[in-house]
């Protein structure tokens, strides 16, 4: 009759042969759920106020309140990994791009920029 420590080790085998054998259970992760975004995110697909203002496809605003009891409101965009600056007070920050770099050119007249004031008002509104 075979030792108990053989026994053992016979039965670790056969666990492990089982579970080499096994077919694999797959990892996978989720797909992101479109409707789990920031709140500050825009996109030209879902844009309804005006023509899209931007050169780039999405963003995500920002707002942060900003001085002596929070009452500048600096409004950033986070579009192609760059933080851009949408209004004054963030530009007078020094901290952030140039909007102008993403801001699209209107195309009914020449020279002149689309209106980003529906841009900038929904990133104020993030600051509420």
């Amino acid at each position: 009759m075979p030792s108990k420590s053989l026994l053992q080790f016979a039965a670790v085998i056969a666990v492990a042969a089982a579970a080499t054998t096994a077919s694999p259970t797959a990892i996978t992760a989720a797909a992101p759920n479109p409707d789990n975004r920031p709140r500050g995110y825009v996109s030209e697909e879902t844009w309804t106020d005006g023509p899209w203002p931007l050169t780039v496809a999405e963003a995500t605003l920002m707002c942060a309140r900003q001085g002596v009891g929070g009452g500048h409101q600096s409004v950033t965009l986070a579009a192609n990994r760059k933080m851009y600056a949408v209004n004054g007070t963030a530009k007078s920050t020094g901290q952030f791009e140039d909007i102008d770099e993403i801001w699209a050119e209107d195309a009914s007249y020449p020279g002149l920029k689309v209106n980003i004031g529906p841009l900038l008002t929904k990133g104020l509104s993030l600051c509420d």
